[in-house]
């Protein structure tokens, strides 16, 4: 056996386990003396770790995968720092940054590990748009940076994926408009700009006269006009783009439209508009009939002059039998028959019907 003379040894072990450490002493007439001591060398941790990280919000998730740890401290490399196993940090900006683990055991055994982690920067959405005087094709120019592709949303349910495109409208006014940019890391974000413009609108209408109500309605109007200004020639005004007006008198009124007044864009046009008081309905509902055949007077039929509403009709015989049915009277021809049958010479009742209203009569039926 050989025996090493030294105060002091330092000695490392492959791994660990509990070992016996024999110590030999001796004086110099070789007396001998024996100690044995039971030493445990512990196992040292291992530090891993992974990570998950998403780009557009900074946030980095990391999960240890440490072995033998029981306490973890961890350096984001921005200042910051955690001691939690499975920590989530946010970064407030892009950049390069070296992510330390250090986990300890119980005893105080150490190890390291270093990950490095690259942040890009997020796309910034940004836009200019031009247009000339009372035109409605619009440049605009992407201002946009640390973006790969860019999608526009005009405003009126038309996109482009062009980098600074040019739009046609065929609307005016005030018109939202997106710009939504990705980046590489396919990060989106996006800005909404109100773009105004004015554009040439040439000025038109018709209009209508509604003879039960004497309503006049104006229609076929000019489309997509910022601004409308109407003068009914009556003395009174309407800013509404389709209006409905109701002359106090009979007579001719020169209606005048201007569309985009107080721009530069202005133009206007004119229509002379009859108006005559309203008669109303009239409805005409016969007597008396002969469904006989000889090609006189054969069919119960309503005459409706001037119609401003939808009747129904049933007819019913002496005893409240309903004989004959028709949602629209003005249509209806009533030959004097019930399911194939002629009804007998008598006097029936017909009732015509619409929303809020009833009219009650006899017909007679004469063979």
């Amino acid at each position: 056996m050989a025996i090493l003379r030294r105060n002091s040894i330092l000695h490392t072990y492959a791994n660990p386990g509990a070992y016996q450490v024999r110590f030999i002493a001796s004086t110099a007439s070789a007396c001998l003396d024996t100690v044995v001591r039971t030493i445990h060398v512990l196992p040292n941790p291992e530090s891993q770790f992974a990570i998950s990280i998403d780009s557009c919000t900074y946030t980095v998730n990391i999960t240890d995968a440490s072995t033998l740890g029981n306490t973890y401290q961890w350096s984001f490399g921005d200042s910051d720092t955690s001691s939690l196993r499975n920590p989530q940090h946010g970064y407030l900006a892009p950049g390069s940054y070296d992510i330390l683990h250090t986990v300890f055991t119980d005893s105080l055994c150490v190890d390291t590990t270093m990950m490095h982690i690259s942040l890009p920067p997020l796309p910034t959405p940004d836009f200019s748009y031009s247009v000339a005087p009372c035109d409605s094709n619009v440049t605009f120019t992407n201002l946009s940076t640390d973006y790969v592709s860019a999608q526009w949303i005009f405003g009126d349910n038309t996109v482009s994926h062009e980098l600074s495109p040019q739009h046609t409208y065929e609307l005016a006014g005030t018109i939202p408009v997106q710009l939504v940019v990705m980046s590489a890391a396919h990060c989106p974000d996006t800005l909404e700009k109100t773009i105004q413009f004015v554009s040439y609108k040439a000025a038109k209408f018709d209009f209508k006269v509604d003879s039960c109500s004497g309503i006049v309605n104006f229609i076929d109007v000019t489309e997509n006009a910022v601004i409308y200004d109407w003068d009914f020639g009556d003395g009174t005004t309407s800013t509404e783009k389709n209006p409905k007006h109701q002359y106090p008198n009979a007579g001719k009124y020169t209606t005048y439209l201007k569309v985009n007044n107080e721009t530069g864009c202005v133009d206007s046009a004119r229509n002379v508009v009859t108006f005559e008081l309203p008669d109303g309905e009239k409805i005409f509902v016969p007597n008396t009939f002969t469904p006989n055949g000889d090609g006189l007077n054969d069919y119960f039929a309503i005459s409706v002059f001037r119609p401003c509403d939808i009747y129904s009709i049933e007819i019913f015989d002496r005893w409240g039998k309903m004989i004959y049915q028709n949602e629209d009277a003005a249509e209806m021809v009533w030959d004097g028959t019930y399911q194939g049958d002629q009804v007998p010479g008598d006097i029936y009742v017909y009732l015509l019907k619409r929303e809020g209203m009833q009219r009650q009569g006899i017909v007679n039926v004469i063979r």
